[in-house]
Parts: structure tokens; C-alpha cells; sequence
């Protein structure tokens, strides 16, 4: 029984490698053509707080579209001008009553490199996996922030290609973001540990999803 657990174990660490490898794949980020207006056609459109989402129900997701230019981020109403859509999984609606400290946003865009750690040994790691992804495709593919994994703990078997980090370790030019279940859903900061908290692993997505939309300018 021990032998079957470690072997579990180790399937779910590589999991969570190829998801966080694969991240530039992940549903959300996409450059548009000219054709961009096709893209919604057919789609909901929901007005919230000033923006404007559009559900895919193909993808479960909600679009927002945007303009970017000399790294800077522009929302838009005419979609036929945007250049990027963003999707998230969270509705929007749903996640804005999620808490968000003022000052995690200008933590992590204010740094030279992040570290996204979570325990390894936690259950629902493919889920654990999805709510890094939200956050890294956007510290690391818009923001250009490089984004490392990182255990909390050693995993079973021992990762040796895995940093074991703690908000301990974090500092100004290098926080962390620290993906936890726990009793609240919230994105918290102490000093310059970020903790992204969510009820169970569901929740856990959706705090991830409020993060990433402010990280672009979303502010819900």
C-alpha cells in the first residue's frame, strides 16, 4: 500500500510539472487577427462593474478584450480595436466579493522574480495546478516576470528539481505566491508572502481568477 501511495504521489507531481510547463497553452491568453470580432459572435454578453465579459460556453470561460501597446494594457468596448483577449473561469459576478489586500497587485508587478509555492502533498493537485496556471500565464507571459515553481514541503518521493520555498523566504524583489486550502477564500499579504486561499480547491481557482483580472486591470 505504502509502495501504490508514493507511486501516486510521484503521478501527481508530474502532472502538476507538465501543467505548469504548459502553461503558455492554458485557456485565456490569445492574440487576436483582425478577424477578432468572429471570436464573439454567437457569445453572451455580460456588463459587470464597467466591463464587459463575454461567456464562451464551449470553453466555460469569460473574455475580456484588450488592447496592449508599449506593455501597457487598455480596455476596450469596440472589440474590433482589441489585440488580446484574456479569459478567466471565474465568473466575474461571482468572484468579485472574493477579498483582495490593495496591495498585492503593486508586490508582484513591482518584482524581478516570483515564486508560486503550494504543498505537494496536498489532494486535487490538477486543480492546485489550474489556479498556478491563472496566475503565472500572466506574471510570466504578459508581465515577463519569471515565474518558478516551488514546493512548500518535500514531496513523496523527494523532487530534487523542485525549490522548497516559504514566506520566509520571500523578499521585496522576489515574493511569493503561496496557493493554500484553507478555511477562507481571500488573497492576503504579509509582508511580501501573497496568500492566494480558497475553501477547497474550486475556490482556490476562482481567488487565482480575481488576481489575474486585477493583475490586467480589472478591478472587480
Amino acid at each position: 500500500m505504502a509502495k501504490k501511495k508514493k507511486n501516486l504521489s510521484k503521478t501527481g507531481g508530474v502532472i502538476v510539472i507538465i501543467l505548469f510547463i504548459g502553461s503558455t497553452l492554458a485557456i485565456g491568453l490569445r492574440s487576436l487577427s483582425d478577424d477578432s470580432p468572429e471570436i464573439i459572435e454567437g457569445k453572451e454578453k455580460i456588463e459587470f462593474e464597467g466591463y464587459t465579459f463575454y461567456y464562451d460556453p464551449i470553453e466555460n470561460s469569460y473574455s475580456i478584450f484588450a488592447k496592449i501597446e508599449d506593455n501597457r494594457i487598455e480596455y476596450i468596448t469596440d472589440v474590433k480595436d482589441a489585440t488580446t483577449r484574456f479569459a478567466f473561469r471565474g465568473d466575474p459576478r461571482n468572484i468579485s466579493s472574493i477579498n483582495l489586500d490593495e496591495d498585492v497587485v503593486d508586490i508582484i508587478l513591482n518584482s524581478n522574480k516570483i515564486y508560486l509555492a503550494y504543498n505537494p502533498n496536498e489532494e486535487n493537485l490538477s486543480k492546485i495546478a489550474i489556479a498556478g496556471i491563472e496566475i503565472v500565464r500572466l506574471t510570466g507571459n504578459v508581465f515577463r516576470i519569471p515565474s518558478v515553481e516551488a514546493y512548500t514541503e518535500d514531496a513523496d518521493p523527494v523532487d530534487p528539481n523542485v525549490p522548497l520555498k516559504t514566506c520566509e523566504d520571500a523578499t521585496e524583489l522576489t515574493p511569493i505566491i503561496f496557493l493554500e486550502i484553507t478555511d477562507t477564500t481571500e488573497i492576503i499579504s504579509e509582508g511580501n508572502c501573497i496568500y492566494v486561499r480558497g475553501k477547497n480547491a474550486d475556490e482556490l481557482i476562482e481567488a487565482s481568477d480575481k488576481l489575474g483580472m486585477n493583475l490586467v486591470g480589472v478591478k472587480i
